[in-house]
C-alpha cells in the first residue's frame, strides 16, 4: 500500500463544482480502494477527517493583498510542512499553478513521485504575462509552474490535442492520455415532446452565459421549446432577471451533480458556449444519457465533427442554426444521441478505465 497526496483547488467538488476537482475525487475513490489518501486543499477545511470517508484534509491559505490578491507561491513552506509530515509516495497534482512546482522541489529531494494531470487546454500552452502590478509576482508564479511541468515524474493529458500542445511548448509527452470518466448513469432516460436545451457551467467570462441567454432570445417565438441554465451565480453576470424577459429560459441556478444528471436524463440538446475548455465533464454527463452536443468554440479531438455526436458550430449565427436543425430533426437528435451514449459508456465510465487509473500510481 502507497499513501497518495492528493494536491487540488478543492476536495469536494461540491463547493465549487470544478471540473478538475470532480475528476480528482473520482479518481480518489478508486484509489482509496487500494491505497492511503489524504488532500491538500486551498478549502477552508484545516486538517480535518471527514465523517465517512477517513481522508484527512490540510487547507493551505496563501496570503492575500489588497488590489493585488493571493500570492500563491507564498503557501510554499505550508505545503512543504504538511508533505514532510505525512511523507507521501506520490502526489497526484492537478490544475497548473505554483504548487506545482512547489510539489516538484519536494519530491526532487525525496522519494515521492509528481504526478501531473492537466486539467484544460490553457495548462499546456505558452504562459504569457501581462504588465500589471502583479508582473513580478506573475513571472515568479510562471517559473514555479514551468518548473514542474519540466520536472514532473509523469504527465497526464486529457487528449491528444493537449499532448500535442506540450510537446510543442514544453518539449515533453504525456505518459497517458486518460479523458475524464464518469460512474454509468442509473437515471432513467426519458425524453418529452416539448424540446429541452440545457446549458451547464459555472458563471464566469469564459464560459460566456450570456450568448446562451442571447441564444433563448432567438427562439422566443417558437413554441414547445426550453431554454435551461444550470450554473453557479456570479456577481459579474446578473442574469437572473432574464428570466421575466425571456418565458423560454429557465435559470436554475446552482444545482448538485445528481440534480443536473437528472435533467439531462429529461433533455433534448446541450449547448456549450465556452471560450476554451479541456475535457469538459458536462460532455460525458450529456452523451451518456443520449444528448447531442452542440458547441460554439470546444470540442474533443474533434469528436463533434468526425464522430458526429453533435456540432461545433465555431460562430454565434451558426450555432442558431445547429440548434435549429436538431430542434426540428428529431431522428438526426435521437441518432447523434444513441452514437454518443454508446461511445460513452465504452470509454468514459470509470469501470472501463479502472486498471489504468490503478497502473497510474505504479512506479
Amino acid at each position: 500500500m502507497s499513501k497518495i497526496c492528493f494536491f487540488v483547488p478543492c476536495y469536494l467538488f461540491e463547493y465549487n463544482r470544478g471540473g478538475a476537482e470532480l475528476q480528482a475525487w473520482l479518481i480518489s475513490q478508486i484509489i482509496e480502494e487500494v491505497h492511503e489518501v489524504f488532500f491538500i486543499s486551498l478549502q477552508p477545511f484545516k486538517c480535518q477527517t471527514l465523517k465517512n470517508n477517513h481522508v484527512r484534509i490540510y487547507e493551505i491559505t496563501p496570503p492575500k493583498f489588497p488590489r493585488i490578491g493571493n500570492i500563491w507561491f507564498l503557501a510554499k513552506n505550508q505545503i512543504i510542512q504538511i508533505l514532510k509530515k505525512e511523507n507521501p509516495d506520490f502526489i497526484y497534482q492537478r490544475v497548473l499553478y505554483s504548487g506545482t512546482g512547489i510539489a516538484a522541489l519536494y519530491c526532487m529531494n525525496t522519494s515521492c513521485k509528481l504526478i501531473w494531470h492537466v486539467a484544460n487546454n490553457p495548462d499546456v500552452e505558452k504562459i504569457k504575462l501581462s504588465f500589471s502590478r502583479r508582473y513580478l509576482l506573475d513571472l515568479i508564479e510562471k517559473k514555479y509552474s514551468v518548473y514542474g511541468i519540466k520536472n514532473a515524474d509523469r504527465i497526464v493529458g486529457q487528449t491528444n490535442f493537449q499532448n500535442h500542445l506540450l510537446e510543442k511548448n514544453y518539449n515533453r509527452n504525456c505518459d497517458l492520455i486518460l479523458p475524464n470518466l464518469h460512474y454509468l448513469p442509473n437515471d432513467e432516460i426519458v425524453k418529452g415532446v416539448n424540446v429541452k436545451i440545457v446549458w451547464v457551467a459555472n458563471n464566469k467570462k469564459a464560459k460566456q452565459p450570456d450568448i446562451f441567454v442571447w441564444l433563448a432570445d432567438q427562439f422566443i417565438s417558437m413554441e414547445n421549446i426550453q431554454f435551461i441554465m444550470i450554473g453557479r451565480p456570479n456577481p459579474a453576470y446578473q442574469i437572473d432577471s432574464f428570466n421575466k424577459l425571456h418565458p423560454n429560459l429557465k435559470i436554475l441556478g446552482d444545482l448538485p451533480l445528481n440534480k443536473v444528471n437528472e435533467i439531462l436524463a429529461t433533455s433534448h440538446i446541450f449547448v456549450n458556449t465556452s471560450l476554451y475548455e479541456g475535457f469538459p465533464n458536462t460532455f460525458i454527463q450529456a452523451w451518456m444519457r443520449k444528448v447531442p452536443v452542440i458547441s460554439l468554440h470546444a470540442d474533443i479531438d474533434n469528436f463533434l465533427k468526425d464522430r458526429q455526436f453533435g456540432f461545433l458550430s465555431n460562430t454565434k449565427q451558426q450555432l442558431v442554426q445547429d440548434i435549429n436543425l436538431l430542434i426540428k430533426n428529431k431522428e438526426m437528435r435521437v441518432d447523434m444521441g444513441i452514437k454518443a451514449s454508446k461511445y460513452a459508456f465504452n470509454y468514459y465510465s470509470i469501470e472501463s478505465r479502472k486498471s489504468e487509473i490503478l497502473e497510474l500510481f505504479n512506479f
